[in-house]
């Protein structure tokens, strides 16, 4: 994500297709999947980037779990399921990122700034999430992100161990 998509920056801001991802994952497999797998899409992406470890771990792994939640709740036929997701797990992640950074004073840039750059990043990945959630939608229910039978099966015997 950090190399090959240098070609959409856009005012100097990159999408978090990571992020996008996670959005996805979650509202189409609920809180426990969502959350395990945004703390391990977070976790590569500490460990990739190496800024801030743990950052990306609990701003992903919250919001996994978060989104998720919301998923018997959805429609995920709607094509706008996906881009609205993506907004709304975009300002808690712009809420979250702010708190941390101001919990742990990480940053020395202007917060004006970060939240600027926040902002454009929003409104970037909600509409990359169009296009994007059509093609994970149709993968996740008759490509190759279709989950196995078997899968789903240890995952539902887990989340009924959980509630």
């Amino acid at each position: 994500q950090s190399t090959g998509l240098q070609i959409f920056k856009v005012n100097g801001v990159l999408p978090d297709v990571v992020f996008i991802f996670v959005v996805f994952f979650a509202l189409l497999n609920g809180a426990v999947r969502g959350g395990i797998y945004g703390v391990c899409c977070g976790l590569l992406e500490d460990l990739y980037l190496g800024r801030f470890i743990g950052i990306n771990i609990l701003c992903k792994g919250l919001i996994g779990y978060l989104l998720g939640k919301t998923y018997r709740q959805i429609n995920p036929e709607s094509p706008w399921i996906g881009p609205l997701g993506v907004l709304g797990g975009s300002i808690i992640h712009a809420v979250l990122f702010g708190f941390f950074i101001a919990v742990f004073d990480l940053y020395t840039t202007d917060v004006g700034v970060i939240f600027e750059r926040l902002f454009i990043q929003t409104v970037y990945q909600t509409m990359l999430a169009i296009p994007l959630y059509l093609w994970y939608y149709y993968s996740h229910t008759q490509g190759w992100l279709k989950p196995a039978e078997e899968e789903d099966r240890l995952w539902n015997r887990m989340n009924r161990l959980i509630k």
